[in-house]
């Protein structure tokens, strides 16, 4: 019988480049509340991260479901996205919390080969170019609604879609420099 795993009220950081504050891999289902994620530092070069999510502070591939309530999400490191799933049966659902980013290259969700990231009643906020709010390729797929937030940096769209889909209802989101 599969069990799902609890945290809750605790603090994460990574610092390690490619590293994640937290990792789910090999069907791992993880439940979160009321956790602050924090990634500080650690780049690497853009060349595969979007579609592995190497680097993000929440990193979940290989069939795992991650839930998350109430958690805070903070990337402040180059090219570090904030929650990505990965991979074929991979779910993550956040509710009620907030994803922040703060340098470029830094998307907030990030879904990618065929995975699913649902969102609901959460603040998204980049302030660094190249940052989109959600992002999706490799047919991953992106569920939102009722998220707030905005987008300061240039070429930081609320939406990019690079293959895959993003479904959003009741949404308050800008982007304030696109250009």
């Amino acid at each position: 019988e599969e069990k799902d795993q609890y945290r809750s009220h605790v603090s994460l950081e990574s610092l390690e480049a490619g590293g994640s504050a937290v990792y789910a891999t090999n069907g791992v289902r993880l439940v979160l509340t009321r956790i602050r994620l924090n990634k500080t530092s650690g780049s690497i070069p853009d060349a595969d991260r979007r579609e592995t999510g190497k680097n993000s502070v929440v990193l979940a591939d290989g069939g795992s479901k991650v839930t998350m309530e109430f958690c805070e999400v903070n990337s402040h490191a180059q090219s570090a996205d904030g929650v990505t799933a990965s991979g074929e049966g991979t779910k993550v659902t956040l509710q009620e919390g907030m994803v922040s980013t703060s340098r470029n290259g830094s998307a907030a969700l990030n879904a990618t080969n065929n995975s699913k990231i649902i969102v609901q009643k959460t603040i998204v906020n980049t302030y660094s170019n190249q940052s989109p709010a959600f992002y999706t390729c490799k047919d991953g797929t992106i569920e939102v609604t009722e998220a707030k937030g905005e987008n300061a940096g240039q070429a930081a769209p609320s939406f990019y879609v690079s293959g895959g889909t993003i479904k959003a209802e009741k949404c308050e989101l800008s982007s304030a420099k696109w250009t």
